[in-house]
């Protein structure tokens, strides 16, 4: 995925958060995702920097259709559409 398109990296990054595998994401699953990674880049989670509150936002955002599940195609397209929303789900790419 590293030489991959940015499609095929943010498809990756989408599987990563899916980890029931229902090709749709939880706000559970996207927060046990970015709680982890704060700890492993070692963010600060106080005030406004709260995983869970950042996640909430990514939701009204990016769930476009609000049945509560970002699918890969809602994933996808607001991650190419926000910056701030791509640096906090995929900040590799």
């Amino acid at each position: 995925t590293l030489n991959g398109s940015t499609d095929e990296k943010l498809e990756w990054a989408f599987t990563m958060y899916d980890i029931n595998g229902d090709q749709r994401i939880s706000k559970h699953e996207m927060s046990c995702v970015v709680e982890s990674m704060f700890d492993l880049l070692g963010k600060d989670r106080k005030g406004g920097n709260d995983p869970r509150r950042h996640v909430d936002e990514i939701f009204s955002q990016i769930d476009s259709n609000h049945d509560n599940y970002v699918s890969k195609d809602e994933f996808l397209s607001g991650c190419k559409a926000d910056e701030k929303i791509r640096t906090i789900l995929a900040p590799q790419y």
